[in-house]
């Protein structure tokens, strides 16, 4: 049997079992004094005991007759338990069995190329290994073989993983864009009926900026959820994009396509019926090859997209508006929402119009802001939003980015955008040391500088988790000591004035 050249994988191993075969067929040669035969076996046990890869020497009926300490470190087996056995029937899983040839004799070509396969040890858990087969020829005749194992999981782990990422998408664990891409290319060749539904989820913006990135996440893999659950098992599903998902429906005539989106909007609502903060929304839109004049997949798919897009359209505000007020209802949970203070806000705005004869714009402007002011807070977390005690600086920064988010928020309706300047302004003060802007005096707007007393003095006179009541005339000593700071001077005699007002 030829032996060949397998330097480029294993190095200069083969030199070294050149060597030991040479070594073993001198130490017994009678010609060499004791001394010299002990020395070539101890050089030979050395290179075959040192070598980092696990070797097995065995027979040409694949009986162990040797293995090295790498191999019983590899497969978990002592020489003591595998000499003289079969090693197939220790390291070759079961389902694999039938595959094993009784000799490798693919591994002692000229032109082989390295075999990798999965081998199990002895605890049970399987391993990827490259093996590589090395004939022991002694007097020009192949008396055995050695089997060179190298572990190569992590490696094989890694390209499954690749592969894996080229294929699916890492967080929803459904197809993604280029392999969804690749099978509508398939679809082209044999145009047979095929659907495609474009999927969308409304708001998910405000939601990532809102509730963060965390809640956006959670909403993907429940939309991937409910998509999976509502088509059938032929049917292809992939995140294409952010927030967009499609489905190729192979086979699907139009009652079919529209008995699934049936589907998915009864699952959507099943799952907002038991959902929290926020809800989903989905914008859906189909094609199919039998109602449509596309005359190939990529323009099914266009006008599969272009028909979610005119429901986006027309759902834009519902949804918006949808996400707001459940971002309120969220917030009625908190105590200074349910203790009545947008109401006692709303009330002592209206005797501070009457007082200054206000316009209806302004006032407009006033009970808007007294409801949704503090919108932003939804993004901040309860253990700093009710801590009793002081707050340190990074949860006095969180608190402080509610107005910031606040006036995102409203600026994603068109309902909230004439106050969305003025819950990012709305806790600026007189002097300047308000905040986010630090803006001061009348450059401050009017709107902000009324609110900034009716919110301070219900403040006040409220119960709060880290401090106890004040009376009437408490707040309003404490409103007279900030004129000029944090109050507009002017306008702290008209509030004294309205809180005396009768209703």
């Amino acid at each position: 049997m030829k032996l060949f050249n397998i330097q480029h994988y294993f190095g200069n191993f083969l030199n070294c079992l050149q060597k030991g075969t040479t070594i073993l067929r001198k130490s017994n040669n009678n010609n060499l004094s004791l001394i010299e035969q002990l020395s070539l076996k101890t050089n030979y046990k050395q290179l075959f005991e040192n070598y980092p890869e696990g070797i097995a020497m065995l027979d040409n009926a694949n009986q162990v007759v040797n293995v090295n300490g790498k191999f019983e470190q590899l497969f978990g087996y002592s020489l003591k338990e595998i000499k003289g056995l079969n090693l197939n029937d220790f390291i070759v899983p079961d389902l694999l069995y039938d595959e094993v040839s009784p000799l490798p004799y693919s591994f002692l070509t000229e032109n082989a190329p390295q075999n990798e396969y999965i081998r199990k040890r002895k605890d049970g858990n399987l391993i990827y290994v490259s093996v590589l087969a090395f004939p022991i020829v002694i007097n020009n005749k192949q008396t055995g073989y050695y089997s060179i194992y190298r572990d190569i999981t992590d490696r094989k782990r890694i390209e499954e993983k690749l592969i894996h990422l080229g294929i699916y998408d890492s967080l929803t664990g459904l197809y993604n864009r280029t392999f969804f891409k690749e099978q509508m290319r398939n679809y082209d060749l044999r145009m047979a009926e095929t659907g495609i539904i474009i999927c969308d989820i409304n708001g998910l913006k405000i939601i990532n900026d809102s509730l963060g990135h965390q809640v956006g996440d959670t909403l993907l893999i429940n939309v991937a959820h409910i998509l999976t659950t509502s088509l059938r098992s032929t049917d292809i599903v992939a995140r294409i994009g952010g927030d967009e998902f499609a489905i190729l429906l192979p086979y699907a005539r139009k009652e079919e396509v529209e008995i699934i989106n049936q589907r998915i909007q009864k699952n959507l609502c099943k799952y907002n019926e038991n959902a929290l903060t926020p809800p989903l929304s989905l914008s859906l839109g189909w094609a199919v090859t039998q109602d449509t004049i596309s005359t190939s997949m990529e323009e099914l798919f266009k006008e599969a997209d272009n028909n979610m897009y005119r429901e986006k359209i027309s759902n834009k505000h519902k949804t918006r508006k949808t996400i707001i007020a459940s971002f309120m209802s969220s917030l009625e949970t908190k105590d200074f929402i349910t203790d009545g203070h947008i109401e006692r806000l709303k009330n002592l705005i209206q005797n501070v119009g009457k007082v200054m004869n206000l316009p209806e714009a302004v006032m407009t402007k006033l009970y808007l802001l007294a409801q949704y002011h503090d919108i932003g807070k939804i993004g901040i977390s309860d253990t700093v939003l009710f801590k009793k005690g002081f707050l340190n600086m990074r949860e006095i920064k969180e608190i402080q980015w509610h107005s910031e988010l606040g006036s995102r928020i409203a600026h994603s309706t068109s309902e909230f955008i004439p106050i969305e300047d003025l819950i990012l302004k709305h806790h600026e003060k007189w002097d300047g040391s308000g905040y986010p802007l630090g803006l001061s005096g009348e450059t401050i707007p009017l709107e902000c500088r009324i609110f900034a007393l009716v919110d301070a003095y219900d403040a006040m006179i409220s119960k709060r988790p880290y401090r106890k009541t004040w009376s009437k005339t408490k707040a309003i000593t404490e409103i007279k000591n900030c004129a000029g700071t944090h109050f507009d001077p002017y306008l702290v005699e008209n509030f004294i004035k309205a809180l005396n007002y009768p209703s």
